[in-house]
């Protein structure tokens, strides 16, 4: 199963300002492959944040195709937990398909509630989320607008399959709506000239939000190499970026080419990287810990910084590998 967080580019449409699920069409629309039953979770930030009245307004909710009739969303709530601020409730059809409910709403809770008080924006706030456990098999597009004021709950409704259910997607597309906010990312009007690289790298650290959360929730993060592949403009990306394949990256997001917006994960996986050295995990309590969190804290309170410093990493990374040809010589 493919299971996919974004920062979505759809129209503002017929769903309706009750605060409850409907039908919705994302515009700009993720096709899953042949035989695959993916899943699209997505924030659509409609009305940007307000500074003198405080508010914007935005749509959470998702996607997915499949063989089955169209499917509503699930109301029954099978689970609930919450951890400071932060509630989440799991709703399904079938409560006895989720034996692990309960423990899934905790951590997923604890989760958020780390991420938002120790990585960014660093205090409790409150944050309401609903996952909806779907039907392998159904198709679905919802979404529920949100209009969000100065001390109400951040709102998140994030979708998943059953049988690939994730403990991480609902933190992750809490960052892009936290980012409407803040107007980060491809929300701030700045990054306007450039909306595939604002959107890479809005991506890249909605990723290091949620590896972070799960640093500190559970003392360790294991390395994620990925096996997906990505091709921008015959350029071929897999995995962690050496730093040529960094260098090449760097170039296509700079020239806003098609495709660039994608890359986004292959570059949170470099920063861990480049962290981890060679380790295969990191513990909390340890010098690379540290300097992970920081380096968490540091880009998800600006994205664009990525850019400068995955520059600032393939320099390095180029010094390091010229070296030993210099000691050679």
């Amino acid at each position: 199963m493919v299971l996919l967080g974004a920062i979505a580019v759809g129209v503002q449409n017929s769903a309706k300002r009750d605060g409850a699920l409907h039908e919705f069409d994302w515009g700009n629309r993720y096709q899953a492959g042949p035989g695959a039953s993916g899943v699209l979770n997505r924030v659509n930030v409609v009305v940007p944040y307000d500074a003198d009245a405080q508010r914007f307004s935005y749509y959470t909710g998702g996607q997915s195709w499949g063989t089955a009739e169209p499917s509503a969303a699930p109301t029954r709530v099978i689970a609930e937990a919450s951890d400071g601020a932060v509630t989440v409730r799991l709703r399904a059809f079938d409560a006895e398909r989720r034996e692990r409910a309960d423990a899934d709403a905790q951590e997923i809770a604890r989760m958020i509630s780390l991420a938002t008080t120790q990585v960014w924006p660093s205090r409790p706030i409150p944050v309401q989320v609903d996952v909806h456990v779907m039907a392998d098999d159904a198709p679905f597009s919802l979404a529920k607008r949100v209009d969000w004021e100065e001390g109400d709950a951040y709102a998140i409704a994030v979708f998943m399959r059953d049988r690939g259910f994730s403990l991480t997607t609902p933190a992750h597309e809490l960052y892009h709506a936290l980012a409407g906010r803040w107007s980060l990312g491809n929300k701030d009007p700045a990054n306007r000239a450039r909306p595939k690289a604002a959107r890479a790298y809005e991506e890249a650290t909605a990723d290091l939000f949620v590896q972070c959360g799960q640093l500190l929730a559970t003392g360790s993060l294991s390395r994620d190499t990925g096996d997906d592949k990505l091709v921008i403009d015959d350029e071929r990306f897999e995995g962690e970026l050496d730093a040529e394949e960094l260098g090449r990256a760097l170039e296509l997001l700079s020239r806003e080419m098609t495709g660039a917006e994608e890359i986004g994960p292959w570059l949170s996986r470099t920063v861990v990287a480049d962290v981890l050295g060679e380790q295969s995990s990191v513990l909390l309590e340890s010098p690379q810990g540290e300097r992970l969190i920081a380096r968490c804290r540091e880009v998800a309170a600006n994205p664009m910084l990525l850019a400068f410093r995955l520059a600032e990493m393939q320099r390095t990374s180029r010094a390091q590998a010229a070296e030993p040809r210099a000691l050679d010589d």
